[in-house]
């Protein structure tokens, strides 16, 4: 039988997690980069043209763009340049 079995009294019994923040930094990192990967980001033109050219390309892959994420985005991928 799936999910938790039941304590006491018949009721499902209280699991308690910590959420590990390393892993979800590195999780963070990793989705980043297999992103930042499959996106092109223009070298030409305005930050804002090349935000909203990111941020289109994430929508067509499903993706819910963060602002502030995708122009840090360019911004990093602009400095290496």
């Amino acid at each position: 039988m799936p999910g938790n079995p039941p304590g006491p009294g018949g009721r499902a019994a209280k699991v308690e997690f910590k959420i590990n923040e390393a892993g979800m930094r590195q999780l963070q990192r990793d989705l980043e980069k297999r992103v930042a990967s499959g996106v092109e980001i223009p070298s030409g033109g305005s930050e804002a043209d090349a935000i909203r050219s990111v941020k289109d390309q994430l929508k067509k892959m499903g993706l819910t763009p963060d602002d502030q994420g995708v122009r840090q985005m360019v911004r990093a991928a602009r400095k290496g340049t």
